[in-house]
């Protein structure tokens, strides 16, 4: 894909280093402020996302085993969410040979444990919330080598990395590469990800470099504004799945503004939502899981905030939604009242397939193009007894 040799970094992990390097005071980073009750935003700009992320990484490679250069080593990362995952994340993408797999905080023992062992999990790095799963865990056999890092324990504790902020600390790695190396870096496996696990054991998903940085192309490929640099995008969703990690890769590719749900902990409550989507903050979009779009949709329309309405939702240059389906009725809601919604579809092995255009905005809201750079790869199927 020829956009992709057009960016001057072939990794995420470059790409937020470039960020830093190129505008060190851009806001990166929106985040629950903990001193205001998390009721309002603090900020991080690039270079202090990047500081910070850097001190990070820095602290986790103490831990890492040692490995020959070519060796990959799998850190998994089983939290709620937050400002520590986030930074969890990155930090381990700065780190040569690691590959990061966060882990859904949903999925029973069990499937932590065969996720474990499938990927080979070398370090983990949790919070006490899973203390006695984790002692569990550490007493089987098969998991005895496994090393953990508590992230609210510390020095890795936010308060305390967060002091670190303005200090920089080159990674150990090599992060900017050389021009020869950019093919091989692009189609590095960087992230694990998982399957639902719905019907069976979850099932983990390589993902490179190139995925990612190549989702950004096809959104651009249907509407070159549709990330914008002045863009500051508000994200509910967790983490540990797609939709939400996939949105910071984006936004420090482009060098927008990446804007936490502003909540104690994760999921956000009724009045967080409502809360979040008012303050003022200067969000240009929302990207949003269906089930937290109908709450607060719900919170807007209820007769004690008859004076609001869906006025924050309408103002936004648009509202997407994706990893699963949206009630008709609260999408025919919405558009009714002048809010741009956008469906994306995709899947975690494929990436996106299908999104709607924000621009020259229609009410068909289940109504999405396929880019034409992908219709070499997708194959449409309708069933002989479909009535159209």
């Amino acid at each position: 894909m020829e956009q992709l040799q057009n960016f001057p970094f072939s990794s995420i992990a470059e790409a937020l280093e470039y960020q830093a390097q190129t505008r060190p005071e851009k806001t990166a980073i929106l985040y629950p402020d903990p001193n205001k009750d998390s009721k309002e935003y603090a900020s991080l700009t690039y270079k202090q996302y990047n500081n910070i992320v850097n001190n990070l990484a820095d602290k986790i490679s103490k831990y890492l085993p040692s490995c020959s250069l070519d060796e990959s080593i799998t850190c998994g990362l089983l939290a709620v969410g937050g400002l520590e995952y986030l930074l969890s994340q990155y930090a381990l993408l700065k780190l040569s040979n690691v590959i990061m797999f966060p882990i859904s905080a949903r999925n029973s023992q069990a499937a932590v444990e065969y996720l474990l062992q499938e990927t080979k999990t070398a370090l983990l790095l949790t919070t006490t919330q899973y203390l006695s799963m984790i002692e569990i865990i550490q007493q089987k056999q098969q998991f005895q080598s496994l090393k953990v890092i508590f992230l609210d324990k510390d020095d890795f504790k936010t308060e305390e990395l967060l002091k670190n902020k303005d200090i920089e600390c080159p990674v150990t790695s090599n992060i900017i590469t050389s021009r020869k190396d950019k093919d091989k870096e692009f189609n590095k496996v960087v992230v694990i990800l998982h399957s639902s696990g719905s019907t069976a054991h979850p099932k983990p998903i390589l993902l490179t470099n190139r995925y990612f940085l190549a989702t950004l192309a096809l959104y651009l490929y249907i509407n070159k504004d549709f990330w914008q640099e002045d863009d500051v995008i508000l994200v509910w969703g967790a983490l540990f799945h797609l939709l939400a990690f996939n949105v910071t890769v984006r936004a420090v590719v482009i060098g927008l503004t990446y804007a936490l749900p502003l909540c104690v902990t994760f999921p956000p409550k009724p009045d967080e939502l409502l809360l979040n989507i008012q303050v003022k903050n200067h969000i240009t979009a929302l990207v949003t899981v269906p089930s937290l779009l109908e709450q607060v949709t719900r919170e807007l329309l209820s007769e004690k905030n008859s004076n609001i309405g869906l006025k924050p939702l309408e103002k936004l240059k648009y509202v997407m939604y994706g990893g699963a389906g949206c009630p008709d009725e609260l999408c025919r809601t919405l558009v009714d009242n002048g809010v741009a919604l956008i469906s994306v579809y995709g899947a975690t092995e494929a990436g996106m397939i299908l999104v709607k255009d924000f621009n020259s905005y229609d009410k068909r809201w289940k109504f999405m193009q396929l880019p034409d750079i992908r219709k070499a790869f997708v194959r449409i199927e309708t069933p002989q007894n479909s009535p159209n």
